[in-house]
């Protein structure tokens, strides 16, 4: 009997590009790369994977520690779905 099933969804089952998205939104490169590394890395990404802490508290938490990003931090909390660009090939 199976009692666990578990899934890797990002780049595994779906695409996702946070450079394109992100370069879309913050035109001045530096800030957007910037911004990118910010968000786009283990740290950022484990935490909001294993959601120790809920998502809200997380981004509220980021925005305390990058208080000059706080409105891309937002755009990001409320639009992450758009990041997702496909489903990676042969997925279906």
């Amino acid at each position: 009997m199976i009692k666990n099933l578990i899934l890797d969804f990002g780049k595994v089952l779906v695409d996702y590009d946070f450079n394109a998205f992100f370069y879309n939104y913050i035109p001045d490169t530096q800030r957007c790369e910037k911004f990118i590394s910010m968000i786009n890395n283990p740290t950022v990404q484990n935490a909001m994977d294993c959601e120790n802490v809920p998502v809200a508290e997380f981004i509220d938490s980021l925005v305390s520690a990058n208080p000059d990003y706080e409105t891309e931090i937002r755009y990001f909390d409320e639009h992450y779905p758009e990041i997702v660009t496909s489903e990676v090939l042969g997925m279906r």
